[in-house]
């Protein structure tokens, strides 16, 4: 009598279902492509995001088709623990985010100050400079962006004659290593026009109040936007734009 694992030895293997499988992967690696545009701004994750589809589509492949049997043991487990760890590594790199909540800041409001309001006629009135400029009001909206972020951010100048960025009432979506830029543009809506401006490093507080301080040669008056942009996959995750004033 032959075992089980001699007949599928002798199984034809089927190689439409093998093409289809991989077909099938291309297909979901194209679709991720174009669902998250900017993971093509980092190697390493644009490697993670493509890989992951394709083991999974060969693993199943090799095993839907009949392939797998003729192959040696090795080989097979090799591909199985690969698949493993690529979706242990995408639920650290794109899942795990989502779904831990950042810090809360309880920051409390800077005492900003008010850039006076000259009384003289208006030919003799001088230009505030930036450092004196302010306090400047901007306002997030949901969209666009990848985080839905709202509340508001206040820019202006602190007693000392530091500048500071107070983020309040604020939410955005965690994600892997945020920052906060102050942009030129209006619309910052191109990794160009995120970084016309100033970094101030790492979002410290997904939600609540926070402070940031602003390096003294930002002329506030030429902040457009404040934004919230995540290095790693080059996306936005919001941004606020200056009120009328």
């Amino acid at each position: 009598m032959t075992d089980r694992s001699s007949h599928r030895v002798q199984q034809t293997p089927r190689w439409p279902v093998f093409v289809g499988v991989l077909i099938a992967a291309l297909i979901v690696d194209g679709g991720l492509l174009v669902r998250f545009p900017y993971v093509r701004g980092n190697v390493l994750i644009l490697c993670l995001a493509l890989l992951t589809p394709l083991l999974l589509g060969l693993t199943v492949g090799l095993m839907a088709a009949g392939i797998g049997a003729r192959l040696p043991h090795a080989l097979t487990l090799g591909l199985r623990s690969a698949l493993v760890l690529f979706i242990l590594a995408d639920v650290v790199v794109f899942v795990g985010p989502l779904f831990v909540g950042g810090e809360v800041g309880h920051d409390t409001t800077p005492l900003f100050v008010v850039a006076a309001t000259a009384t003289t006629a208006p030919a003799a009135t001088a230009a505030p400079t930036p450092a004196s400029a302010g306090p400047l009001t901007y306002t997030f909206s949901p969209t666009p962006g990848e985080g839905g972020t709202t509340g508001q951010a206040i820019l202006g100048t602190i007693a000392g004659g530091k500048l500071q960025l107070h983020l309040q009432g604020f939410h955005t979506n965690n994600g892997p290593n945020l920052h906060v830029f102050l942009s030129r543009s209006s619309q910052p809506t191109t990794d160009a026009k995120v970084r016309d401006g100033y970094d101030l490093g790492s979002l410290t507080a997904t939600e609540g109040d926070k402070n940031y301080a602003v390096p003294p040669n930002v002329a506030i008056t030429t902040i457009q936007s404040v934004v919230i942009y995540c290095e790693s996959f080059n996306a936005l995750f919001g941004y606020a734009r200056r009120a009328a004033p």
